[in-house]
Order: structure tokens, then sequence, then C-alpha cells
């Protein structure tokens, strides 16, 4: 004892430096193994896009992960050559060619490789100014010394978006009235309308559809989904209505009804062959629209909801029917009257003119005997346009 004493006495110095060097030398370990298995702080948060539409990522994060992985590969007794070869390509490495003691340390590293978690509370549609939390949560801490973790960071940096005015989608639609004057409709159209289009799908409410006049006016409000970039790149301002202004339906205005009731009592007087039983009396002459212009189906032009459907899948929408009554005055008493309607189909309307001198009557017209001229009438008056 007397000698460790003096040893001290003569040496102080040297002692006290020394021990001074193991407790910082151990300090330095402790707070290295700290910010070691403290990750939260290791990780930085990398934001990209626009404004309002930015994302959220770990930056360098396959690098984050990668080198968490090796830890963790390394914590089991893994050898790094091992370790790096399988993060690099763990689907390739040919895991039979080590031991069974090997394998059991690579299956004991990836359970506790997924009981790591981190995450990010949100990581789209972000704007600058957000904030968004960083969590790490260690689910194995028996075997990982990673510590949980969590905190908050503001979102900066995004860039600023394009403001554009909202009639710019309004200008990508073909919006037209269809029809005859106080039954008209809507076609609302555009080019490429798929899956992937903003506007498939969409159906837009639009009052009195199916029974619309020349001068109304009507609103089409498209939804907000419409308005919104998934790029973020636009922002959009403006209303998200039309006011439409119906114009271009069928009127009474046409120039050559004369040449449609010359045409169908040319189809009655061939009708009647010559049969004295019977005298031709003209009822009334009707234009009604082809409500089936669409591909695939039958248009629903009653219907005040829209569908915009892809220009490519719309037939020619000025396709007419012309339809004259006439009620056939039996001439022998016993013989009872009949109602006779004349059709011809695939009439075209052009310059306020249809096109009956082009038709072949032989093919296009049809006369057929009805049941009942009120109903008939009823029926036309519903759906067409009343010429005569």
């Amino acid at each position: 004892m007397e000698q460790l004493t003096a040893f001290l006495k003569k040496y102080k110095k040297w002692v006290i430096t020394i021990a001074i060097l193991i407790v910082a030398g151990f300090g330095a370990k402790t707070t290295y193994e700290y910010h070691q298995n403290n990750i939260i702080s290791q990780m930085d948060v990398k934001f990209s896009g626009y404004n309002g539409e930015g994302t959220a990522e770990i930056k360098k994060k396959d690098k984050f992960l990668n080198d968490t992985a090796l830890r963790i590969f390394k914590l089991n007794g893994v050898r790094t050559d091992i370790a790096k070869k399988i993060i690099s390509s763990p689907s390739n490495f040919n895991y039979g060619s080590l031991s069974t003691s090997d394998q059991q340390k690579i299956t004991q590293s990836f359970s506790e490789l997924n009981s790591l978690k981190v995450k990010l509370s949100k990581s789209e549609h972000l704007k600058n100014g957000d904030k968004i939390d960083v969590y790490v949560k260690n689910n194995d801490p028996e075997h990982l010394p990673f510590r949980d973790g969590k905190k908050i960071v503001t979102v900066k940096g995004l860039k600023k978006a394009k403001t554009v005015s909202t009639q710019k989608i309004f200008d990508k639609l073909k919006i037209k009235a269809v029809g005859t004057d106080g039954k008209g409709s809507l076609s609302i159209t555009g080019k490429n309308i798929t899956t992937s289009s903003v506007f498939d799908g969409i159906e837009i409410a639009v009052k009195n559809n199916g029974s619309l006049s020349n001068g109304d006016s009507v609103k089409i409000k498209l939804p907000s989904s419409v308005f919104k970039d998934p790029n973020g790149k636009k922002v959009y301002a403006g209303s998200h209505t039309l006011n439409y202004k119906v114009t271009g339906l069928v009127d009474k205005s046409i120039s050559n009804v004369s040449d449609v009731e010359l045409a169908v009592s040319d189809m009655i007087d061939d009708y009647n062959d010559g049969n004295d039983d019977y005298t031709p009396n003209f009822v009334s002459l009707y234009l009604t629209h082809d409500e089936d212009y669409y591909i695939g189906g039958e248009d629903d032009t009653s219907s005040e909801h829209v569908t915009i459907d892809d220009e490519d899948d719309v037939k020619d929408d000025n396709t007419f029917t012309i339809t004259a009554i006439y009620n056939m005055k039996s001439n022998d008493a016993d013989l009872d009257d009949e109602t006779v309607e004349a059709i011809i189909h695939d009439i075209k309307l052009k310059n306020n003119k249809l096109n009956i001198d082009s038709i072949d009557l032989s093919k296009s017209g049809e006369v057929t005997s009805v049941d009942n001229t009120r109903t008939i009438e009823h029926n036309l008056a519903s759906d067409g346009l009343k010429l005569k």
C-alpha cells in the first residue's frame, strides 16, 4: 500500500490525465452509440413538386435503409460481404450456399428489419408551411437497439403553380344542342375521353334537358375534380359553371316542307295503288330527331343528366325521321276507316333544307297501318316538331 501511495504521489499528474482520457473515451463511445441508435436524428426529409400538390420523402432513403439493414445484419453476426450482397439484390442471392447457422441469422435479420417502421404522417398534396410528422417505431426492442422517435418538419421549397383560367377546361369540350325546337337536348363531347381522362364517368345535370328550345339558357357545372392538376403545375381560377345559350335546334323555318309533303303524298298514292275504296286525308306532318345516335346503345335524351362522350364514339347527330299521318276514309260502307303513317328515315338537314330529293324512298320509306291516330300524334308531339 505504501508503495502504491508513493507511486500515485510521484505520478499524480499522469494518473489524472489517463483517468480523464478513459472517462472521455467512454463518453464518446456512449454518445456515438446514442446517435447511431437514435436514427430519427439522422433522417432528413426532401420536398418536391408544386405548392398544393407537393410530395415528401426521406432524403437519400435508399442509402439510409441500406445502412440500417447492414447494421441489423452485423448485429446478428452476418458477415459484411454477405450482408452487402443480400442488400444489393435479395431476390438473386444464393441462400443455399450458406450454412444453416448463417441462414438462421439472415432470417432473423429480415424479421427484425420488418419490425422497424419509418413513416411520414403525410407525403402527398402538400403546400409550403404544412407541418408533417416523421416517425420511427421499433417493434422489437429486445433485439434491436434503435430508439423510437418522432420529429416535426415544415414543408418548404415547393414551386409555385401557374394560375390558369377554368375556361381552358371548358374549351376542351364541344357543347351543342341537338334535336328539334322545344324537344332539344345537349350533346357534350371531348377528345380522348378514356378511363384516364378527367372527364371519364362524369354526369352533368342539365335542367329541362330533352325539352330545350332555341334561346334557352342552361348552366353546365363541372365537378371540382376536373379542375385539379394531378401534377400540381396548374391552379385553376374562375367559375366551375358555364352559361350556355341554346341555338341550332331545328324549327319550323325549314324551307322545303312542301317538297316533303309531295314525297309522302306519292308514298300514300303508291300504298293505295288506285284503290277507290279509300280516300286519303292528310292529318299531320312531324319531324323527329333520331335519338339513337350514340355507338353502343340508345341515348336517353329525356334524362336531365348528360354524360361527356368521346367525340369519336358519336355518330352523326343530324339525322331525322319524317312521319306523316293520313286518315284513309272508307268509300265502302262495309269497310272501316283506316289510319296510316308514311315514314321516311335518314333525313338530313343542311342550310335549313331537308335532303328529301336525294332520298331513295324504296329503301328509306315505308307506309304502315296504325291503330289509333290520337296515340300516334301524342307520341310524335312529345318527341318531335310538327311541321304541318
